[in-house]
């Protein structure tokens, strides 16, 4: 990293709004790799990781038989991410079209995002209180989140899940979450080896914009329902009939309607899916683009489901730790500048 080119005087100001050329041309050109990184080739990178890593990569999405199937002989690793391009391990640079599986929106190494980051992680990351930036960016989504009131940080998609069901299991004193989509890899939705059988059963799961089967798991789970979950676009738009009648349901059991927004927020409209549609869940959880790939995560929701959180114990050492919560500060920033859901709905 040059950091000349965050902090010089003669770094010239970047306009936020998203650029027509952005994709045949990086908003940041990639210089000579750094001193002893090899020119290696992808094969013999991806080698040296299945000795050591499990699978090759820690993230499951990014293993080779995953991105490229039977034809798994493509680039595994980066050396440097750039605009829409990543430069691989033998030298090519390629346009990255899963931006690294939704959670970058404003681009790879963006100037400005880049130096908010860099200048909080000088001053001091991390401490044994909360960073300012945590309030600060709390204020920010409630917002802009039309469902949020109170707001709980953590670190992963998954965490932000399981936080916002312990919640709602907390709130309403039941079990039975009924669910439709990927919500991470923890147990209460999981249906790998290693979840207890128990655990699987206290979990439903119904096909994607099926009403009937939503309305059938709802009434065979009777007074147990704690809450419904659902990731509301799955490669499409839901029916609105579907989540009006999850919204409904929750109403009449009393159950906690909630919306993962991970993929969503930031993406189809900055407060998610829910903004767009107009049907506010009581909860919901946030990611990936909030700040544009650093680690951070978020559950929101009304008031009193939230405080509920206090009634048992949801916590992370660095749920609070100041750079991403930079990022995210600087993501809402360029949101309030610039129309950048709408370039993407373009784009898309």
């Amino acid at each position: 990293m040059v950091f000349s080119r965050l902090f010089g005087k003669s770094v010239p100001p970047v306009d936020p709004a998203p650029r027509e050329d952005a994709i045949s041309e990086p908003n940041v050109s990639f210089e000579a790799r750094e001193e002893g990184v090899e020119s290696d080739t992808a094969e013999t990178w991806s080698a040296r990781a299945h000795r050591v890593i499990v699978g090759g990569a820690s993230t499951g999405s990014k293993r080779a038989d995953r991105i490229y199937g039977a034809a798994s002989d493509g680039p595994t690793h980066f050396i440097r991410p750039s605009g829409c391009r990543v430069e691989t391990t033998d030298g090519d640079q390629l346009v990255d079209c899963t931006m690294a599986l939704g959670s970058v929106a404003i681009g790879y190494a963006e100037p400005q995002l880049t130096r908010a980051v860099i200048e909080t992680l000088a001053n001091g990351h991390v401490s044994g209180l909360s960073a300012a930036h945590e309030v600060e960016v709390a204020e920010g989504l409630c917002g802009v989140v039309p469902c949020a009131e109170r707001v709980l940080f953590l670190k992963t998609g998954a965490e932000a899940m399981s936080a916002a069901v312990r919640i709602a299991r907390t709130y309403t004193g039941r079990d039975t979450v009924i669910g439709c989509g990927y919500f991470g890899w923890h147990d209460w939705s999981a249906d790998s080896g290693g979840v207890p059988a128990a655990t699987s059963q206290k979990f439903r799961r119904i096909p994607f914009d099926d009403t009937y089967a939503l309305e059938r798991a709802v009434s065979d789970a009777g007074d147990d329902v704690a809450a419904i979950a659902i990731e509301p676009v799955i490669e499409k738009l839901p029916s609105k009939d579907w989540i009006a009648a999850a919204r409904r349901l929750c109403d009449e059991k009393g159950a906690v309607l909630i919306f993962d927004e991970i993929k969503t927020g930031f993406r189809l409209a900055i407060g998610g899916y829910q903004q767009y549609a107009g049907i506010t869940p009581d909860l919901a959880a946030f990611g990936k683009a909030m700040a544009n790939g650093y680690p951070l995560s978020a559950v929101c929701g009304h008031a009193a489901l939230m405080d509920a959180a206090e009634k048992t114990w949801i916590s992370s050492t660095l749920a609070s730790e100041a750079g991403a919560l930079a990022a995210a500060a600087a993501v809402l920033a360029w949101h309030d500048r610039a129309d950048l859901c709408a370039q993407l709905w373009t784009v898309g």
